[in-house]
């Protein structure tokens, strides 16, 4: 995939995340538990879950510095020799595929 996306920081604002950088809307988190099916309803304060909406956003809102971080742990993984002879009980080397997957799965 070559797509990329709008670079960080990017803060959130109550239930809206944005790039200031790039003045730009990343998205906006939207209520909870509306329907049966998905649609977007703008949550209000009122709202019983708002806390955890809110809680939402700053977690999508700190998704570029995550990845940034989690892409600098491995690469620094990278640098660390493994002695295992079987990296499927190697607590560094299972740590090291997470880490790769999560990368690939943002990208």
């Amino acid at each position: 995939m070559t797509d990329k996306h709008t670079p960080g920081p990017w803060k959130p604002e109550g239930t809206l995340i944005w790039a200031p950088d790039a003045k730009a809307n990343i998205a906006q988190v939207s209520e909870l538990r509306t329907d049966d099916y998905v649609s977007f309803t703008t949550p209000s304060g009122s709202s019983p879950d708002f806390h955890e909406i809110v809680a939402n956003a700053r977690l999508i809102a700190a998704a570029p510095a995550l990845l940034e971080a989690l892409e600098e742990t491995k690469s620094a993984l990278n640098g660390v020799p493994c002695s295992c002879n079987d990296d499927r009980g190697c607590q560094r080397c299972h740590a090291g595929r997470k880490a790769t997957d999560a990368i690939k799965a943002a990208k």
